[in-house]
């Protein structure tokens, strides 16, 4: 069984629905319809701060480098996220969480995915999700002092905040409250 969280919006005098995110019964939120607005990595800080997301170091330092490259205007990104309390606490490393996406057909996603579900959800709507932060699984970066790190948005005492989290070897373990996100092709047929 699916369920999707929507968003109703009113068009003059029309009811248009919006689906934010669909959860199937394994517990996989499907994000559909990220639309790349096709941001510099500058323009991404720049959009994330008047959000009131705050961007680390690390984190800028990687969008400011030539390694990042915005998905052209437009791109739609369909990005799906394995929650970290459906996955068995002895399979929640990386290179597990890694391996089990290869599996289902889950595709590695743009490092840009972390700025357009940022963009999307605040605080409330991932703790609707059951989650505090999303970790992108992009291809690793190599952040300010070399090391190959990773994005990830969370929610906190201190608010929003984009990090990079170092994980060379794919062994760092995560937290239930922890969601993994990918890219997929299509969205599973709600029935």
């Amino acid at each position: 069984m699916m369920n999707s969280v929507v968003d109703e919006i009113r068009v003059d005098e029309h009811l248009c629905i919006k689906v934010k995110y669909i959860v199937d019964d394994r517990g996989m939120i499907y994000i559909p319809d990220l639309v790349s607005d096709g941001a510099s990595g500058l323009q991404c800080i720049e959009n994330l701060i008047h959000l009131g997301v705050v961007a680390s170091v690390s984190m800028r330092s990687i969008f400011l480098s030539e390694a990042y490259k915005p998905s052209p205007v437009g791109t739609v990104h369909n990005a799906v996220i394995m929650r970290g309390a459906v996955i068995n606490i002895m399979k929640r490393s990386t290179g597990k969480i890694r391996e089990m996406a290869k599996e289902l057909k889950f595709l590695c996603p743009s490092p840009e995915l972390v700025y357009l579900i940022a963009k999307k959800f605040n605080e409330e709507a991932l703790k609707g999700m059951g989650l505090q932060s999303i970790r992108v699984m992009h291809e690793l970066f190599k952040d300010e002092y070399g090391d190959w790190s990773g994005f990830e948005v969370t929610y906190g005492d201190n608010g929003a905040y984009i990090s990079s989290h170092y994980d060379s070897e794919g062994e760092l373990t995560w937290a239930h409250h922890v969601g993994f996100a990918f890219s997929f092709w299509q969205v599973p047929a709600m029935c």
